[in-house]
């Protein structure tokens, strides 16, 4: 990856010898846990080469992935198959890193990021950082919060909306939805 581009893209060598220049996301990881999410298509193998020997582990809601060092081999193993643009990742790395993922912008409108009842770990696929209440694109409940690996949001009701230590969600990171709804609801 060629880091002479504008921000938001990167540009690849062809085989020809000439460059291609594509959409990226760009993300400095801090050493220990970050919330990852991403608006690029990509996938755990994708995540997962991006962070080569920074990464220590990858959790999902519903899987996990570690590197690991077996007879001189160094491989990740693990469960995790969601896709970073849907769910969010918490990712362990075992020092500063500036990981890129490159790729095509994820459609949000093709990409429904759905809520269940309770915690939901969420991505947020978009690549400006929005108000929550734009982001939330149906009406929560009295009582949901999202939170942030550095903070939280609850909402109030109609009238007051959501109130907390963060008002936006931005993007390249990952969320927890606690939705009240005995129902799923979806974002779009």
């Amino acid at each position: 990856v060629n880091v002479f581009c504008a921000d938001g893209y990167a540009a690849i060598t062809n085989d020809n010898a000439t460059w291609t220049v594509i959409e990226a996301l760009t993300r400095n990881l801090e050493e220990g846990w970050n919330w990852f999410s991403s608006y690029v298509v990509a996938d755990a193998e994708d995540v997962q080469e991006a962070l080569g020997e920074n990464g220590l582990q990858i959790k999902s809601q519903l899987g996990f992935s570690q590197y690991i060092e077996y007879n001189g081999m160094k491989f990740w193993d693990g469960t995790i198959t969601e896709n970073p643009s849907v769910g969010m990742y918490m990712i362990k790395t075992s020092q500063a890193h500036e990981m890129t993922l490159v790729g095509n912008h994820v459609d949000p409108s093709q990409t429904p990021i759905t809520i269940h009842p309770d915690w939901t770990w969420i991505a947020y696929p978009m690549t400006v950082e929005t108000n929550i209440s734009d982001a939330i694109d149906f009406t929560p409940e009295v009582g949901d919060q999202i939170k942030g690996r550095n903070g939280f949001a609850y909402y109030f009701g109609e009238h007051t909306g959501w109130g907390g230590e963060i008002n936006t969600l931005v993007p390249g990171h990952g969320y927890m939805y606690h939705s009240l709804a005995e129902d799923t609801k979806t974002l779009k």
